[in-house]
Protein backbone atom coordinates (compact mmCIF):
# COMPACT_ATOMS: atom_id res chain seq x y z
CA UNK A 1 0.00 0.00 0.00
CA UNK A 2 1.39 3.39 -0.97
CA UNK A 3 1.13 6.09 1.66
CA UNK A 4 0.06 9.64 0.75
CA UNK A 5 2.72 12.24 0.08
CA UNK A 6 3.82 14.25 3.08
CA UNK A 7 3.69 17.56 1.21
CA UNK A 8 6.26 19.88 -0.31
CA UNK A 9 7.56 21.23 2.97
CA UNK A 10 8.13 17.89 4.68
CA UNK A 11 11.60 17.13 5.89
CA UNK A 12 13.27 13.83 6.58
CA UNK A 13 14.59 10.77 4.90
CA UNK A 14 12.92 7.63 3.80
CA UNK A 15 14.01 4.06 3.65
CA UNK A 16 12.04 3.09 0.57
CA UNK A 17 12.64 4.23 -2.98
CA UNK A 18 10.60 6.45 -5.28
CA UNK A 19 8.06 3.72 -5.92
CA UNK A 20 7.33 3.50 -2.18
CA UNK A 21 7.98 -0.23 -2.19
CA UNK A 22 11.60 -0.92 -3.11
CA UNK A 23 13.99 -0.43 -0.20
CA UNK A 24 16.73 2.15 -0.51
CA UNK A 25 19.86 0.36 -1.76
CA UNK A 26 21.97 2.24 0.79
CA UNK A 27 19.75 0.95 3.62
CA UNK A 28 20.01 -2.63 2.39
CA UNK A 29 23.79 -2.38 2.05
CA UNK A 30 24.09 -0.82 5.52
CA UNK A 31 21.95 -3.47 7.20
CA UNK A 32 23.56 -6.44 5.46
CA UNK A 33 27.05 -5.24 6.29
CA UNK A 34 26.14 -4.98 9.97
CA UNK A 35 23.84 -7.94 10.60
CA UNK A 36 26.61 -10.08 12.05
CA UNK A 37 25.15 -13.05 13.92
CA UNK A 38 21.75 -11.44 14.54
CA UNK A 39 18.81 -13.59 13.47
CA UNK A 40 16.96 -10.61 11.95
CA UNK A 41 18.54 -8.09 9.59
CA UNK A 42 16.15 -5.41 10.96
CA UNK A 43 12.89 -5.01 12.85
CA UNK A 44 10.06 -2.97 11.32
CA UNK A 45 6.47 -2.15 12.34
CA UNK A 46 4.59 -4.77 10.28
CA UNK A 47 4.67 -7.37 7.53
CA UNK A 48 4.08 -4.81 4.76
CA UNK A 49 7.25 -2.99 5.77
CA UNK A 50 9.13 -6.28 6.20
CA UNK A 51 8.31 -7.79 2.80
CA UNK A 52 10.38 -5.46 0.58
CA UNK A 53 13.42 -5.84 2.84
CA UNK A 54 13.03 -9.63 2.85
CA UNK A 55 12.82 -9.65 -0.94
CA UNK A 56 15.87 -7.40 -1.27
CA UNK A 57 18.04 -9.30 1.21
CA UNK A 58 16.68 -12.85 1.35
CA UNK A 59 17.03 -12.56 5.13
CA UNK A 60 14.57 -12.61 8.03
CA UNK A 61 12.99 -9.30 9.08
CA UNK A 62 11.02 -8.96 12.32
CA UNK A 63 7.62 -7.23 12.14
CA UNK A 64 7.27 -6.07 15.77
CA UNK A 65 3.54 -5.46 15.40
CA UNK A 66 2.76 -8.62 13.47
CA UNK A 67 0.92 -8.58 10.17
CA UNK A 68 -0.79 -5.19 10.32
CA UNK A 69 1.30 -3.51 13.01
CA UNK A 70 -1.23 -3.71 15.82
CA UNK A 71 -0.79 -7.32 16.90
CA UNK A 72 0.59 -7.61 20.45
CA UNK A 73 3.15 -10.29 19.61
CA UNK A 74 5.83 -8.85 21.92
CA UNK A 75 6.07 -7.16 25.28
CA UNK A 76 8.79 -4.69 26.19
CA UNK A 77 10.45 -7.44 28.22
CA UNK A 78 10.34 -10.03 25.43
CA UNK A 79 11.77 -7.44 23.04
CA UNK A 80 14.53 -6.58 25.52
CA UNK A 81 15.29 -10.30 25.88
CA UNK A 82 15.59 -10.71 22.10
CA UNK A 83 17.97 -7.76 21.95
CA UNK A 84 20.01 -9.15 24.87
CA UNK A 85 20.32 -12.48 23.05
CA UNK A 86 21.55 -10.65 19.94
CA UNK A 87 18.59 -11.70 17.79
CA UNK A 88 17.96 -8.19 16.48
CA UNK A 89 20.18 -5.09 16.50
CA UNK A 90 18.46 -2.60 14.18
CA UNK A 91 14.97 -1.12 14.14
CA UNK A 92 13.57 0.94 11.28
CA UNK A 93 10.64 2.89 12.69
CA UNK A 94 8.32 5.58 11.36
CA UNK A 95 8.08 8.93 13.08
CA UNK A 96 5.39 11.60 13.21
CA UNK A 97 1.78 10.84 12.37
CA UNK A 98 2.61 7.37 11.11
CA UNK A 99 4.45 6.53 14.33
CA UNK A 100 3.15 5.79 17.80
CA UNK A 101 -0.43 6.96 17.69
CA UNK A 102 -0.97 6.81 13.93
CA UNK A 103 -1.31 4.23 11.22
CA UNK A 104 1.30 1.86 12.65
CA UNK A 105 0.94 3.05 16.23
CA UNK A 106 -0.35 -0.15 17.76
CA UNK A 107 3.01 -0.93 19.29
CA UNK A 108 3.92 2.43 20.82
CA UNK A 109 5.31 0.83 23.97
CA UNK A 110 7.82 -1.12 21.87
CA UNK A 111 8.70 1.96 19.85
CA UNK A 112 9.26 3.88 23.09
CA UNK A 113 11.53 1.12 24.39
CA UNK A 114 13.63 1.20 21.21
CA UNK A 115 13.87 5.00 21.28
CA UNK A 116 14.97 5.04 24.94
CA UNK A 117 17.40 2.10 24.75
CA UNK A 118 18.73 2.50 21.25
CA UNK A 119 21.09 4.83 19.48
CA UNK A 120 19.71 6.81 16.55
CA UNK A 121 21.78 6.14 13.44
CA UNK A 122 22.33 9.35 11.42
CA UNK A 123 20.41 9.07 8.13
CA UNK A 124 23.52 10.05 6.17
CA UNK A 125 25.00 6.68 7.12
CA UNK A 126 22.17 4.52 5.76
CA UNK A 127 20.01 6.53 3.35
CA UNK A 128 20.75 7.69 -0.18
CA UNK A 129 17.79 10.05 -0.46
CA UNK A 130 16.90 13.38 1.04
CA UNK A 131 13.36 13.49 -0.36
CA UNK A 132 10.62 14.38 2.09
CA UNK A 133 7.81 12.65 0.24
CA UNK A 134 6.29 9.55 1.76
CA UNK A 135 7.51 6.14 0.85
CA UNK A 136 7.44 2.86 2.71
CA UNK A 137 5.58 3.78 5.88
CA UNK A 138 6.09 7.48 6.30
CA UNK A 139 8.17 10.53 5.53
CA UNK A 140 10.60 10.21 8.44
CA UNK A 141 11.83 6.68 8.99
CA UNK A 142 14.53 6.50 11.61
CA UNK A 143 17.00 3.70 12.12
CA UNK A 144 17.96 2.74 15.66
CA UNK A 145 20.81 0.51 16.79
CA UNK A 146 20.15 -1.43 20.00
CA UNK A 147 22.80 -4.15 19.79
CA UNK A 148 26.12 -4.53 21.58
CA UNK A 149 27.81 -1.15 21.97
CA UNK A 150 31.11 -2.16 20.43
CA UNK A 151 32.60 -1.04 17.16
CA UNK A 152 31.56 2.00 15.15
CA UNK A 153 27.84 1.39 14.87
Amino acid sequence: MRMPAAGPGAAGRRAFGDDGVSPDAALIQYLQARQGSAKFVVAVPNANAAAPVILATGKPVMPIGGFIGRDPILTQQSLADMVARGEVNYFLLPQGRFGRGGFFGGQGDLTSWVESHGKLVPPQQWSSTTSGTAGGFGPNEQLYYVGPWSGSK
